[in-house]
């Protein structure tokens, strides 16, 4: 999925409204390109953080 944060949880809604169950999560978006705007670190840090938090009871 690509988006902002906002973006990525609205997607992950609509996967679980239509069945989806399990998730796995990546990050590459070019984290060894100096001009990077987040690392993936940054980019695992939130969906650890602030994503995956959020569905904790969705049963997924």
């Amino acid at each position: 999925m690509i988006g902002s944060k906002e973006e990525i949880i609205k997607k992950i809604r609509r996967y679980i409204e239509a069945g989806a169950d399990h998730f796995v999560f990546s990050s590459n978006n070019g984290a060894s390109s100096k001009n990077a705007p987040f690392t993936y670190w940054d980019a695992s840090r939130i969906i650890s953080e602030e994503i995956i938090p959020l569905f904790k009871n969705s049963n997924i």
